[in-house]
C-alpha cells in the first residue's frame, strides 16, 4: 500500500475535514508537495475518483455496504477510464483508510542477499592455498619424527665404538638443523595465511562497499523514472491562440487572427495525444519580441502563469490552461509573442504568435 499518499491524506483530513476534498486544488496542492505520494499511479486514480465526486459515495455509505460501493467505483474507473483493475482497488483502500482510520497493511520488500560468484571463487582459491600450507607442515612434522627415532636408536648404541659416537654426534647436527629450521616455517606458514585471509576480507568489504553504492544508483534513477513518468505521459503537438475575457470566455476564438489593441487575456489551446489518464502541472511562459517573460505578483518564479490540469486517454484532445492579460486591455503590444508550455522543467512546446 501507498504509505506516503495514506499519510497525505491522513493529514489533509485532520487539517481540513472530509470536505477537504470537495475542494480538488487544495488536495492537488499538497499532494504535489509530497514527491513520494506524488510518484505513486495511486495518485492520479485518486484525484479522478475525486474529480467524479466518488469519495462522497464511500462517505455516505454504511460500514456493511463499503466494499460494495468500492468495487462498483473501481468497476466504473476500469470500464470508463481502462484503469488497471488492481490499482483502483488499491486507490479505493487507501481512500478508505484514510476516511475511517482504518491502519494501512505494511508490506516489506524483500531484499536480496549480495553473493558475487567472483568473491565464492576467490574464497575457494584461498582455501586451496591453506590446505597445501598445511600439507606441507604435516610433511615436516613426519620428518621431525623420523630424526627423533633415529636419534634414539644411535643413543642406545652410543659408546660401543668411536664410530658411532661420530655418526651420532653427525646425526645430532642434522637433527637440530631441522628442529631449527622448522620453527621459521610454520611462523612462515602462518604469516602467509593471516596476510590471505585479510587481504580476502578486505577485497569482500570493498564489494560490499560496492554493491550498497549500486543499490543506491538503483533506487535514485528509480525514482527519477517515477518523477518523468507523468511528464512522457503527454505528448503536445500543436497550440492554438485566442482572447478571452476574464470570465474565460472567448472574444476571438482560436484560428483568427488578433489585433493588440482588443487582446485583453491571451489564451492558448494545446493538442495532445496521451496513453493514460493523469493529474499534471504545467507552467507557462509568455514572452515578449525582447525574450522578456512577462509576469505578475502572484507569477511562479520565472514563469507568467500555472494551472493545474486533468489529461484524459486520447490522440487529439485539447486543453485550455487559461489565459495571461487584464479585463481592461492594452496590456500587449504589437509584434512576434512567444508562448511555451513547461512540465517538471522541461518545455514540452513552443510556438510564437503575431499580434498585428
Amino acid at each position: 500500500m501507498n504509505t506516503e499518499l495514506f499519510l497525505c491524506l491522513k493529514k489533509i483530513i485532520r487539517e481540513n475535514g472530509t470536505d477537504a476534498f470537495d475542494n480538488i486544488k487544495l488536495v492537488g496542492s499538497v499532494l504535489a508537495k509530497n514527491a513520494a505520494a506524488k510518484a505513486h499511479p495511486e495518485c492520479d486514480v485518486l484525484m479522478l475518483c475525486l474529480m467524479a465526486d466518488y469519495h462522497k459515495e464511500l462517505i455516505g455509505a454504511d460500514k456493511a455496504l463499503r466494499d460494495s460501493v468500492k468495487k462498483t467505483i473501481a468497476e466504473r474507473l476500469h470500464n470508463n477510464e481502462g484503469l488497471d483493475a488492481g490499482l483502483c482497488n488499491s486507490t479505493l483502500d487507501i481512500l478508505e483508510a484514510a476516511l475511517f482510520g482504518n491502519e494501512p497493511v505494511m508490506e516489506e520488500s524483500p531484499v536480496e542477499a549480495d553473493t558475487p560468484s567472483s568473491t565464492q571463487e576467490k574464497r575457494e582459491s584461498a582455501d586451496a592455498e591453506i590446505e597445501k600450507l598445511q600439507a606441507i607442515i604435516a610433511e615436516h612434522k613426519e620428518q621431525n619424527a623420523r630424526l627423533a627415532e633415529e636419534i634414539t636408536h644411535i643413543t642406545k648404541q652410543k659408546g660401543q665404538s668411536s664410530d658411532k659416537a661420530s655418526v651420532l654426534e653427525k646425526s645430532i647436527k642434522k637433527t637440530k638443523h631441522n628442529f631449527i629450521a622448522a620453527p621459521p616455517f610454520l611462523v612462515i606458514s602462518v604469516i602467509i595465511t593471516f596476510v590471505v585471509y585479510n587481504t580476502m576480507n578486505e577485497k569482500n568489504k570493498s564489494l560490499a562497499n560496492k554493491n550498497v553504492m549500486q543499490r543506491n544508483e538503483i533506487i535514485t534513477l528509480k525514482e527519477r523514472y517515477e518523477n518523468s513518468k507523468s511528464i512522457w505521459a503527454i505528448n503536445v503537438t500543436d497550440m492554438e491562440f485566442g482572447n478571452a475575457n476574464q470570465y474565460d470566455q472567448w472574444i476571438t476564438k482560436p484560428g483568427v487572427a488578433l489585433k493588440a489593441s482588443e487582446v485583453q487575456f491571451l489564451n492558448p489551446v494545446f493538442i495532445y495525444d496521451s496513453p493514460a489518464s493523469s493529474f499534471l502541472t504545467f507552467y507557462i511562459k509568455i514572452k515578449d519580441s525582447a525574450g522578456t517573460v512577462i509576469h505578475g505578483e502572484k507569477s511562479p518564479e520565472g514563469f507568467s502563469y500555472s494551472r493545474q490540469q486533468q489529461i484524459k486517454r486520447g490522440t487529439s484532445l485539447r486543453f485550455d490552461p487559461g489565459g495571461f492579460g487584464t479585463a481592461r486591455g492594452g496590456f500587449y503590444s504589437s509584434g512576434v509573442w512567444t508562448i511555451e508550455l513547461w512540465g517538471e522543467g522541461l518545455c514540452l512546446y513552443s510556438r510564437e504568435v503575431k499580434l498585428e
